[in-house]
C-alpha cells in the first residue's frame, strides 16, 4: 500500500426502486478511514426526499441509536439552516435528491469504524436537489456514533422512508502506510 492512496474496495447499486441500499463487509482493520462515494440518488417523491446513513455491526445488523451530528444545511434561496441532534437513530441531513436527473450526491468520511476502543466519527459534504427553485439539498456535517462496537458496513435509507429509485455507493479505503 502506498501513502494516502485510495483502494476501492466495494460497491452497491440500484437502478429500481429499494428500501434500502446497503454496503455490507466493508470496513476491516486493514485500515483506520474510509471514504464513501454516493452518486446519482433519485426518487419518485414530488417534493424530494432527505436521506441518511445507518451504519452497521460485524452481523450487518443495523446499528440505531447513539448517533450525534451536525449539519448545515446550505440553501441557495433561502437562509443556512442547522440541524443538530444527540442519541438519534442515524446520521440525517446527508443528502437531498428529487427524481432523475436532478439527483443528490455526497461524499462521507468515516474513521475507526472497526476500533472496539474507540467512538467511529465521520464528516461529509453533499450537493443535492429538490425542486425547480429551491436548491436546499447541499450539506455539510460531522458526527460521531458513541458506541464502541465494530462497524463493518453502512446503509442508505430515506428519511420518511421513501424508496431509493437509483443510486451508486462505492467505499474505499484510504491507505496510510
Amino acid at each position: 500500500m502506498a501513502v494516502g492512496n485510495l483502494e476501492f474496495i466495494k460497491s452497491a447499486e440500484t437502478t429500481s426502486s429499494v428500501s434500502e441500499l446497503a454496503v455490507t463487509t466493508c470496513f476491516t482493520s486493514d485500515y483506520d478511514v474510509y471514504k464513501i462515494v454516493c452518486t446519482g440518488i433519485s426518487t419518485a417523491t414530488a417534493f424530494g426526499e432527505i436521506y441518511n446513513i445507518r451504519l452497521l455491526d460485524n452481523t450487518s445488523t443495523q446499528i440505531s441509536a447513539n448517533y450525534d451530528y451536525a449539519a448545515l444545511e446550505m440553501r441557495a434561496s433561502a437562509s443556512f439552516i442547522e440541524r443538530p441532534a444527540t442519541g438519534d437513530t442515524d446520521f440525517r441531513f446527508v443528502t437531498k435528491a428529487y427524481s432523475n436527473p436532478q439527483e443528490g450526491n455526497f461524499v462521507m468520511y468515516i474513521y475507526n469504524p472497526t476500533d472496539t476502543g474507540s467512538y467511529t466519527f465521520v464528516n461529509w459534504q453533499s450537493a443535492g436537489f429538490s425542486g425547480s427553485a429551491n436548491l436546499n439539498g447541499n450539506y455539510k456535517g460531522i458526527g460521531v456514533l458513541k458506541d464502541t462496537q465494530e462497524v463493518t458496513g453502512l446503509k442508505l435509507i430515506g428519511d420518511a422512508g421513501s424508496n431509493i429509485d437509483k443510486a451508486k455507493i462505492s467505499v474505499y479505503g484510504l491507505a496510510s502506510n
